[in-house]
C-alpha cells in the first residue's frame, strides 16, 4: 500500500503516512485516533511533570486533529519539538489553537478559545520574567520560571483539551471513548517528576546551609595581604556557607581602599558581600551585595577605610546570595600601583 500524497510505501495497518503525516485511506480507522482526555488527568500530569507534559499534549492533540482535517498536512513530532524553540513556539501555539477553533466552528460546536486571551497570557508570563530579571537578575528569573511556566502550561493544556472534549462529545453520534494511559505519558511524567524532585531537593539543601559568616573565627583560613603593591589573590566562593578571609596591617591615620572585582576564570558570576572587621572582630564596614562578572573591567565593590589605630584588620568575602564563582581582591594605600 502506498501513500496517495507522497507515494511512500506503507504497511496495511498504517493510519498515517510515516513520511508526510497524511491520513491513509483504507488503513486503520480514524475513529481510533478520536479519544477524550480527562481534564483532571492532563492537568495533574502537567503539574507533576513540571510542564514537560505540555509538548506531549501538543503532539497527541495535533495528531488527533489530523483525522478531522485529512486535506491538511500535519507533522505531530515537529509540532511538539517546536515548543523548545524560542519565538517559533509561540507561533506554533497560536496555530494549534487556531486549528482547534476552526474545527469546532466548521462543525458548529461552541468554542471558548480566544486568541486575544492567549496573547494576553503570553504577555503576562513574559512580563513577569522581565520584571524578575530587572529586580533580581538571572537567578530570580530561574526561580520564577520554575513556577510560572508550569502554571501557564496547565492553563493552556486544560483550555485546549476542554474544547477538544466538547468537540468529541458533540460532533459524533457514537460516543468517543477515553484514551488509555500510554508509555509516552508515563515516560514524560516520570522525567518531569524527577526534575521537579531534584529542584526541590536543591532548594532544601540551599535553605539548610549554615548561616552566613558572622565572625572571622568562622573562616577556614586567613591569608595575609600586602598593602601598597596592589596584590591580587584569586579566590573562589564554593557555597553559601563559604567565605574567604584576609588580613592586613593597617597603620593609624592611614587611608586604605579595598577592592573586590572579577577574576579571569570564564564567564563566572559571583554575588559577593565584603565585610571589613577591626582587630577585635567588630564590623567596621559592610558593602552592599554586588554582582561580579569576570568579563567586566570594573571592580563593583570598592570600600574606603581610615584606621583609627595601628593593628591587624580582617576582610571576609562571602556570597550575597546562592551564587558562587571567582574574584580578585586588592588592598592599597593611598592609590593602586598598576
Amino acid at each position: 500500500m502506498y501513500c496517495e500524497a507522497c507515494n511512500a510505501e506503507l504497511s496495511l495497518q498504517s493510519a498515517y503516512c510515516s513520511r508526510c503525516g497524511a491520513l491513509v485511506v483504507g488503513g486503520a480507522t480514524a475513529t481510533e485516533q478520536r479519544r477524550r482526555y480527562s481534564l483532571w488527568r492532563v492537568g495533574i500530569l502537567t503539574f507533576v511533570s513540571l510542564g514537560l507534559y505540555f509538548p506531549y499534549w501538543m503532539y497527541v492533540s495535533w495528531k488527533q486533529m489530523m483525522t478531522e482535517m485529512p486535506e491538511k498536512r500535519f507533522y505531530p513530532s515537529w509540532h511538539a519539538f517546536s515548543q523548545f524553540v524560542p519565538v517559533y513556539n509561540v507561533i506554533v501555539l497560536f496555530q494549534h489553537f487556531k486549528t482547534i477553533q476552526t474545527i469546532l466552528k466548521e462543525n458548529r460546536v461552541s468554542s471558548s478559545i480566544s486568541l486575544l486571551l492567549m496573547a494576553l497570557l503570553i504577555i503576562v508570563v513574559l512580563g513577569i520574567v522581565t520584571i524578575a530579571y530587572l529586580l533580581g537578575g538571572p537567578y530570580l528569573v530561574l526561580v520564577i520560571q520554575i513556577f510560572t511556566f508550569p502554571l501557564a502550561a496547565i492553563v493552556v493544556v486544560l483550555w485546549g483539551q476542554a474544547n477538544l472534549n466538547s468537540y468529541w462529545g458533540r460532533a459524533y453520534a457514537l460516543p468517543v471513548r477515553s484514551a488509555a494511559t500510554g508509555p509516552g505519558e508515563i515516560m514524560i511524567t516520570a522525567a518531569g517528576a524527577v526534575v521537579a524532585l531534584g529542584i526541590v531537593w536543591l532548594a532544601i539543601l540551599g535553605f539548610s546551609d549554615p548561616s552566613p559568616i558572622t565572625s572571622v573565627s568562622q573562616v577556614r583560613s586567613v591569608d595575609r595581604l600586602i598593602v601598597g603593591e596592589a596584590t591580587q589573590r584569586l579566590s573562589t566562593i564554593s557555597d553559601r556557607s563559604d567565605a574567604e578571609g584576609y588580613s592586613f596591617l593597617a597603620r593609624e591615620g592611614s587611608k586604605y581602599t579595598i577592592e573586590v572585582g572579577p577574576g579571569p576564570v570564564g564567564e563566572v558570576l559571583v554575588e559577593a558581600l565584603v565585610i571589613l572587621r577591626e582587630s577585635n572582630g567588630t564590623t567596621a564596614i559592610r558593602s552592599k551585595s554586588a554582582e561580579i562578572y569576570s568579563n567586566s573591567e570594573e571592580s563593583p565593590i570598592v570600600m574606603e577605610y581610615t584606621a583609627p589605630s595601628t593593628a591587624t584588620r580582617y576582610v571576609t568575602v562571602q556570597p550575597g546570595g546562592y551564587s558562587k564563582g571567582a574574584f580578585v581582591i586588592r588592598v592599597y594605600s593611598p592609590t593602586p600601583n598598576n
